[in-house]
C-alpha cells in the first residue's frame, strides 16, 4: 500500500534476511505505512543491533521472521529516529526531554535496563512512544502492549512509556510532537 517501497539491501544474502525482506515486503503491501517513511533506504542485516543511521538497519532475529508485528515495530522505532532529527522537531523535543528528566529521574543507564546514555534514555522514551502509538495504531493496543512488553532491551524505558503513557503523550502535545500523516515532501534533518 506504499506509495513508494523502500530500497532494501541484504548485507549478507543469507536465508534470515531473505525472509525478513518478504516479511517487510508483505507488510508494505498489506497496510499503509506512508505515515512511518521517513528515510527511504534500509538494509537487513543478519546478527546486526537495529539502528537508525547511518542507513536505517534491520538486525535480525529469529522472532522477526516469526512475528511480523516484531518486524514492523523494529522498522517503525528506527523510522521514529529519523522523525525526531527532522529539523523542525529539534527545539520540540529539547523541550519534552527536558520535562521528561524531571518526570522520571531514576532510570539506569546500560544493560538490558537502559539506554547507553542518560540523553539516550530520555529520548527512547520519545521514540518509544511514538513506536507504541504507532503499532497501536495499526494493530490495537493489545499487541503493541505485548510486542513492547517482550523487547528484551531497554526494559525500564518501555516499562515507564507504557505505564505513563497519558503523561508522556501530554508532554508530547503540548510542545507539538505529533506524528503526521505523511512525512514532509521535502525532509531536513538536524
Amino acid at each position: 500500500m506504499l506509495s513508494k517501497l523502500p530500497t532494501i539491501t541484504l548485507v549478507h544474502d543469507s536465508e534470515r534476511e531473505r525472509q525478513a525482506r518478504e516479511t517487510l515486503l508483505t507488510l508494505f503491501d498489506t497496510y499503509c505505512l506512508d505515515k512511518w517513511f521517513y528515510t527511504e533506504t534500509l538494509q537487513i542485516e543478519e546478527g546486526a543491533i537495529p539502528h537508525s543511521h547511518p542507513v536505517l538497519t534491520l538486525g535480525i532475529h529469529p522472532t522477526h521472521t516469526r512475528s511480523p508485528e516484531r518486524l514492523l515495530s523494529v522498522y517503525i522505532h528506527e523510522q521514529m529516529h529519523w522523525f525526531s532529527n527532522l529539523e523542525a522537531m529539534d527545539k520540540p523535543i529539547d523541550y519534552a526531554l527536558a520535562e521528561f528528566r524531571q518526570m522520571f529521574t531514576d532510570i539506569p543507564v546500560g544493560g538490558t535496563q537502559g539506554c547507553r546514555s542518560e540523553f539516550s534514555n530520555y529520548l527512547h522514551i520519545l521514540v518509544n512512544t511514538l513506536e507504541y502509538q504507532s503499532i497501536s495504531e495499526l494493530f490495537g493496543k493489545e499487541v503493541a502492549r505485548s510486542q513492547l512488553e517482550k523487547v528484551p532491551f531497554y526494559t525500564s524505558v518501555y516499562k515507564i512509556v507504557l505505564e505513563h503513557e497519558t503523561e508522556i503523550a501530554e508532554v508530547m502535545q503540548r510542545h507539538s510532537i505529533i506524528l503526521p500523516e505523511r512525512p514532509p515532501e521535502v525532509k531536513r534533518f538536524v
